[in-house]
């Protein structure tokens, strides 16, 4: 179990505060590779920038 305070939880007076928080132990860690390429470009009054992004 869990506590958390200050955190916005939503708890059953509705105030948002504070609150304790259970996992289910039934359920397995999710997993997920991403892959993210920038690259920035910038001369006198000029900027350029692209971005790859990929959420396999």
């Amino acid at each position: 179990m869990l506590y958390s305070k200050d955190n916005g939880c939503a708890t059953s007076s509705g105030n948002g505060l504070s609150g304790y928080l259970i996992g289910n132990s039934k359920l397995k860690p999710e997993t997920n590779i991403n892959k993210e390429l920038g690259f920035e470009f910038s001369k006198d009054a000029y900027l350029a920038s692209l971005a790859y992004f990929r959420n396999d």
